[in-house]
């Protein structure tokens, strides 16, 4: 059952964890939320890459846990065929509850996983000397060949200095011809797909640059005019495949506005104006004027 813990500043400034990689250190603070109150959890990878990597596909929960391991951050301990975890100094980084720590647990003694280490490290020191055909203070001289060559050094700085392969420009001259006129609109690649596909003879590419200029001058003067209704740009892709270019442009009119909206103030009648004065004024005929005043009036 996961548990609740805390993250305390320590754990960012550990040098153990730092050496870790990124998903190594997810796993550690993991392995507290897992474990009981004095630091043990059984390990079974698959089960624990469900608790705290459901998302992540590609964790490799055996090279996670070796890092650990490494670091001296956690100990492992196999007994009657089961694998369990022991985090190291669980108390520096954790204070369980007091009604976890009554509860108990049947997992193994964190003392079964010192002893294990210890005997592991005698074990592993006996071993390095008894293998050890040259000790510490032995006079044999180390021989020249483990002496790195130094032409061998500055040649490997070479190769790490090589600048890294470009990526190949995939298009073609004439579409980028084509791309540095256009407006742009859309993803480049799309539009040189739609390119590829169209596949523009001579004739064809005169011509669309001719009419893709045209295009641009029209918007131009339509912008002029009445901006808010300006048509859009297609996206090149799609001004390609629908063969745009073939379009007739109509020039656009320049509306009327409402008579009201373009009188002006210093225009407005007098406030002895005949109704035949007023009516004028607003662009209607008399009797529409007269007709809405009565209502007005009677309302």
């Amino acid at each position: 059952m996961a548990r609740s813990r805390n993250i305390k500043p320590g754990f960012f400034k550990s040098e153990q964890v730092a050496d870790c990689s990124d998903g190594a250190r997810l796993l550690f603070i993991g392995l507290w939320i897992l474990a009981d109150y004095r630091g043990v959890l059984e390990w079974r990878a698959r089960k624990v890459k469900a608790e705290l990597f459901s998302y992540d596909e590609n964790r490799d929960m055996e090279t996670l846990i070796s890092e650990l391991e490494t670091q001296q951050l956690i100990s492992i301990l196999e007994q009657n065929g089961k694998r369990f975890v022991c985090i190291r100094e669980f108390s520096k980084y954790q204070n369980p509850h007091k009604n976890e720590c009554d509860s108990g647990s049947p997992l193994p003694n964190p003392t079964e996983f010192q002893d294990k280490s210890r005997t592991e490290r005698h074990d592993s020191r006996a071993e390095r000397e008894d293998s050890d055909p040259n000790p510490a203070d032995s006079l044999i001289l180390i021989p020249d060949s483990l002496i790195p060559d130094p032409d061998s050094l500055i040649e490997r700085s070479l190769i790490s200095m090589k600048p890294r392969k470009q990526r190949k420009n995939i298009y073609s001259k004439e579409f980028e011809e084509f791309w540095a006129i256009s407006p742009k609109t859309g993803t480049k690649l799309e539009a040189f797909q739609a390119w590829q596909v169209l596949d523009p003879d001579k004739e064809t590419r005169d011509l669309i640059e001719f009419h893709i200029l045209e295009h641009i001058r029209w918007r131009k003067e339509w912008n002029k005019v009445d901006s808010k209704h300006c048509p859009n740009w297609k996206h090149m892709c799609r001004w390609l495949k629908y063969e745009a270019w073939t379009m007739v442009l109509d020039w656009p009119k320049m509306k009327t506005p409402p008579s009201v909206e373009s009188h002006r103030r210093d225009e407005r009648p007098n406030e002895g104006a005949s109704d035949a004065e007023v009516a004028t004024w607003l662009g209607v005929d008399e009797d529409v004027y007269a007709a809405g005043k009565q209502k007005f009036n009677n309302e």
